[in-house]
């Protein structure tokens, strides 16, 4: 096989690869605000597509922390955590996987939580 024909097949096998890793990703995490509303700290996580059910979830009492698997998703806010301090919240920490992106939510003390979607915040 020639260098021109092996240079074209190459190109064409590195352009299905990304394919492949653009599919994969396929959503991201675009935004995430924190407020104080009547008395609660609500944590408002945006999309970029809208999500089709709540992410599997899972809080743990020592250190406090409650954590969200969203699959198939990239963290596209610019940075992997941030100091909070609000209410019981201290802070959050994004770390992203090969099919996962798992956002942690690191809690002054265990507290009860509530989970709902709405086309693409959570």
């Amino acid at each position: 096989m020639n260098t021109k024909a092996t240079t074209i097949i190459h190109a064409f096998l590195l352009w299905l690869a990304g394919l492949g890793i653009c599919a994969a990703q396929g959503n991201s995490i675009d935004n995430f605000q924190v407020n104080q509303e009547g008395g609660k700290t609500v944590v408002r996580i945006t999309t970029k597509e809208p999500l089709k059910s709540v992410p599997p979830n899972f809080s743990v009492a020592t250190p406090p922390r409650i954590a969200f698997d969203f699959a198939n998703t990239v963290n596209a806010l610019g940075r992997a955590s941030e100091d909070i301090a609000q209410g019981e919240l201290r802070s959050m920490n994004i770390v992203q996987g090969a099919d996962r992106t798992r956002l942690v939510l690191n809690l002054r003390r265990p507290v009860a939580h509530q989970t709902t979607v709405d086309g693409n915040t959570l």
